[in-house]
């Protein structure tokens, strides 16, 4: 089956299936995830977790009806996520050793020492890269 065709069927397939993979995320994210108390914007939390898990599941869909790839379904969710600059930082990429780190710093002089936040991303080889992270 040719590209065009295995999109066209997973685009049938999953608005067919798609509300109901959703419904099954909210209730496994509901059901199973407790957030400690004080989280801040929990309900934002819950959204973006179940906006993940239905696009796993989806791929589980996909893949059982040999339609696509769990990591090719994984793959085209995570680059559908918008991304944005925040106008109040710096955005410089480097490499360090064949790595490539993007830093991110204020563009104004702090006024006292903060503290740093190191993100090492998680994608397991499957999704995302730093080129669909927020660019410069």
């Amino acid at each position: 089956m040719t590209s065009f065709w295995k999109h066209l069927a997973c685009l049938l397939v999953g608005t067919a299936v798609y509300p109901a993979i959703f419904l099954v995320s909210v209730v496994i994210q509901y059901s199973q995830t407790v957030f400690p108390p004080g989280i801040d914007q929990a309900l934002q939390l819950r959204m973006c977790q179940v906006w993940l898990l239905s696009g796993i599941l989806f791929g589980i869909v996909a893949e059982a009806l040999g339609l696509s790839s769990l990591p090719e379904i994984i793959r085209l969710w995570t680059n559908t996520i918008s991304l944005f600059k925040d106008p109040s930082l710096t955005i410089r990429d480097q490499d360090f050793d064949g790595v490539p780190v993007r830093i991110y710093s204020p563009k104004t002089e702090p006024k006292a020492k903060g503290k740093a936040v190191l993100f090492c991303h998680g994608g397991a080889g499957i999704a995302g890269s730093i080129g669909i992270e927020i660019d410069t």
